[in-house]
């Protein structure tokens, strides 16, 4: 059961196969369970990445509120922690988009 911390949460992730990322999120109130026919017929091609994100599924589940920020949070740290040595390179995209969502959280004011 590998997990990562993010702010002091433990964040279950899951990741499977070998090739170009893919990372699937749930929705709320759910888990990264919900990719489990996704991430059985991509694994064969992709490096595969499910995250439970705080206060889902096997995730910790500190008091509340949470918000998009601390999801966000929750999967740039388990981009830095858990991606292997040898395959950084794979995420840096996802790590970016990630970087432009907390970003785009902090000036939500700014967008429709």
């Amino acid at each position: 059961m590998p997990e990562a911390i993010a702010h002091q949460v433990s964040v279950h992730y899951e990741i499977t196969g070998s090739g170009p990322p893919l990372l699937f999120l749930h929705g709320l109130g759910s888990s990264g369970r919900d990719w489990e026919i996704q991430t059985t017929y991509f694994s064969g091609t992709h490096t595969v990445m499910t995250i439970d994100l705080r206060g889902h599924g096997e995730s910790e589940k500190p008091p509340g509120p949470y918000s998009i920020q601390a999801f966000s949070d929750d999967v740039v740290a388990v981009l830095m922690d858990a991606v292997p040595t040898e395959r950084p390179e794979q995420f840096k995209k996802v790590l970016q988009t990630f970087s432009l969502i907390n970003r785009c959280c902090a000036f939500r004011q700014r967008f429709r």
